[in-house]
């Protein structure tokens, strides 16, 4: 098999064109589309539906792309590992972080990469739902992750990072202030807008079903979103209030956008992880990225140690 075959076929399924492989890729369109014909030879299947508008994957190309995406990745990290024990560390890591992580972290994490020129870090933003499948499928090597349920098995390796308070967040005319907090009663009594049912992370439903106690069942949610932009985006046009992580709003009142309060009453939280893809010997690069993960949380909490809480 052809490894060269395999990396074609992932760029040809990514950019859905020969032609806009070829440019990518520095060959020639008829020498693309024998590469994709041998392999399509080679695995006895057709990989590919071929349309005028460009290619999609054939249900065999759509479980050759799955099964392959992480080993590949892995192959790829490993000779990027062995060329570099003659020099520096380098290589290419990929990062995902959930949305709601990318203000306090993503800058941050960039700039102590850059010591680092031999090695590239690519940070990729989703939601935790969505990071979690990824580093499973072996298309990110590590990311930040809510932990799991103590029930809950996951397919790759985690460690603890830091456990984080929840805060309430409002429009900047809210008269929200870091200064006085909001009591889980007067919670009851505002509109918010939180994830829809099936997407509530653990913190989330505790408070539903609190503030459901309190209102006997007469919550006010007038809006569902499941992204933290929309959320925040809601929030900020005053259409109601909604609970975020504190690093997500730490610097949002000096923008002028977004205010916030402590919660009362019951403390709401969420618990940080770092997940890594599973399996093999890790990479230096991949090793000195997680480095760095844990010494900008150690910043992090140091800078406000009453809101978060590390776990190394």
């Amino acid at each position: 098999m052809d490894i060269r075959r395999l990396r074609y076929f992932l760029q040809v399924a990514e950019f859905g064109s020969l032609n806009a492989t070829a440019e990518q890729v520095n060959l020639s369109q008829p020498s693309l589309s024998r590469q994709i014909r041998l392999l399509e030879e080679e695995l006895g299947v057709s990989l590919f539906t071929r349309r005028r508008d460009g290619m999609v994957l054939s249900r065999d190309g759509l479980e050759l792309r799955t099964r392959i995406l992480g080993p590949l990745r892995q192959l790829e990290m490993a000779l990027d590992e062995i060329k570099s024990h003659s020099s520096q560390i380098g290589g290419s890591v990929v990062l995902g972080m959930p949305s709601s992580a990318i203000d306090a972290l993503a800058s941050s994490l960039a700039k102590r990469a850059e010591a680092f020129p031999n090695m590239a870090l690519h940070i990729v933003e989703g939601s935790a739902g969505q990071m979690l499948k990824s580093l499973e499928r072996g298309e990110i090597d590590t990311a930040l992750l809510n932990a799991p349920p103590s029930d809950t098995k996951w397919r790759c390796e985690i460690e603890d990072l830091f456990i984080e308070e929840l805060v309430l967040g409002g429009a900047s005319g809210s008269g929200l202030s870091p200064d006085q907090p909001v009591s889980v009663e007067e919670l009851a009594q505002l509109p918010l807008i939180l994830p829809s049912p099936p997407n509530h992370p653990p913190p989330i439903r505790t408070l539903v079903d609190i503030l459901s106690g309190l209102t006997g069942g007469k919550c006010n949610f007038p809006r569902c979103a499941d992204s933290f932009q929309l959320t925040k985006s809601y929030v900020e046009a005053g259409i109601g209030y909604s609970i975020f992580p504190y690093s997500a709003v730490l610097h949002e009142p000096e923008k002028g956008s977004l205010v916030y309060a402590p919660i009362t009453g019951h403390r709401l939280t969420r618990h940080v992880v770092l997940g890594t893809y599973p399996g093999g010997q890790y990479p230096r690069a991949l090793e000195r990225v997680k480095d760095m993960v844990r010494a900008e949380a150690a910043k992090l909490a140091e800078r406000t140690p009453s809101h978060i809480q590390l776990l190394f």
